[in-house]
């Protein structure tokens, strides 16, 4: 993860994420897990997440980080 607006992730943060460049935000819940990886889980199922694609996450307006999803 590449964090923007934050130095890291210390505890669960309630975000918007996007994979799709047109998609709409979708409301998750970020954990941060060891090695400084993230566990990220949407309130609803999302449709083809691929690893290797990009994921942003959004406080609002606001980019918070984004990174490579290593695994769906």
């Amino acid at each position: 993860m590449n964090w923007i607006s934050i130095p890291y992730l210390a505890e669960p943060m309630r975000l918007q994420a996007c994979t799709r460049y047109h998609a709409k935000l979708q409301d998750a819940t970020a954990y941060p897990e060891e090695g400084g990886r993230v566990k990220v889980i949407f309130d609803k199922p999302q449709r083809a997440m691929t690893p290797g694609q990009a994921l942003v996450l959004y406080d609002g307006d606001l980019v918070v980080g984004g990174g490579t999803i290593m695994s769906t």
